[in-house]
């Protein structure tokens, strides 16, 4: 089992698409979970291209204006759904796990700003919890809460202290363990405690992908088969008039790599360099904190991230 969660902060832009259709190619997950869409509709077209091939199901809930707005995508050979139902901030896809038979709660939560809406959220996903008592549930972030004063590093703290005792309750009470990480902190259920939870990089949103996995052993390297009948086997091409076109086309694949370095070679290397920079600032905000030149770095550095990642996208069309 792998799942990711993402806040997007909207994702109507193609760059925002392709940068989730690569995290999902690249870790190859069951399932994703994603926040803050800003759309009112999502289409088939669309989460087939963000999630590539495979079969894939999928359940989302509406945003409200250019606020909110939920998505869940999963792959129908690993999860089977039974149903499906939304409330006030969170996605619920109640189901069976097909690889063990184990019934299971995928609960995607995208908390509001309003801290009385807030509250009554969490006392909805409390009762939900306890509904399904003797099923495993996930619920996958955002709450946007924090349980210490030290976790908003470089922001205001009078607004946001207010609600930690009501969060404290209400993980208590979901029987909710917070999972430490180098450098971050994520609360998930305490059933999902085989998981190993990670923190991907920030790079069009303000937000880190989190990636959820199984605990696996490591087995060492598989062994590699070698037929015979491979090395029999000769070239469909050899001495026909067909190997003119191959030899061309070997040839403008060559000229086609070097225009790829040096235009959009550039372009990656530039979308390195600002992603580490980036990072570097992340991890003093996560111990020190953030004054405000470096917060407004940040913010500049996230902006030419966006600005050259979308240029990458534009050239690949």
């Amino acid at each position: 089992m792998k799942l990711m969660s993402y806040n997007v902060r909207g994702l109507g832009g193609m760059a925002k698409k392709k940068e989730i259709r690569k995290l999902i190619r690249e870790l190859r997950v069951d399932g994703c979970c994603i926040q803050e869409t800003k759309m009112e509709n999502v289409e088939e077209m669309m989460v087939r291209k963000l999630w590539g091939k495979g079969k894939v199901d999928w359940a989302f809930k509406v945003a409200k204006g250019n606020a909110g707005g939920i998505l869940t995508i999963w792959n129908t050979e690993k999860f089977q759904k039974s149903g499906v139902w939304d409330t006030m901030g969170m996605l619920v896809i109640n189901g069976v796990w097909i690889a063990n038979g184990m019934l299971c709660v995928l609960i995607n939560v995208y908390a509001p700003n309003n801290m009385k809406q807030r509250w009554e959220l969490w006392d909805n996903i409390a009762t939900v919890a306890e509904q399904y008592n003797d099923t495993c549930v996930g619920i996958i972030r955002d709450f946007n809460a924090i349980r210490e004063p030290g976790e908003i590093c470089g922001r205001s703290q009078n607004t946001v202290v207010k609600a930690m005792d009501k969060f404290e309750d209400f993980i208590n009470l979901s029987n909710l363990t917070e999972l430490k990480m180098i450098r971050k902190k994520y609360t998930v259920d305490k059933n999902w405690l085989t998981q190993v939870l990670k923190g991907g990089r920030r790079t069009l949103s303000n937000h880190r992908p989190i990636y959820i996995e199984e605990r696996k052993k490591d087995w060492g390297p598989k062994p590699f088969k070698l037929f015979n009948w491979w090395l029999k086997k000769k070239s469909v091409v050899e001495g026909w008039c067909a190997y003119r076109l191959k030899e061309k086309l070997k040839a403008l694949k060559f000229d086609i790599k070097q225009w790829s370095k040096c235009h959009i070679g550039n372009l990656e290397a530039k979308i390195a360099n600002t992603t580490e920079e980036i990072e570097k600032l992340d991890a003093i905000d996560d111990t020190l904190g953030l004054d405000e030149e470096e917060i407004s770095e940040r913010n500049q550095l996230m902006e030419k991230l966006s600005i050259v990642m979308n240029r990458r996208e534009a050239e690949l069309i």
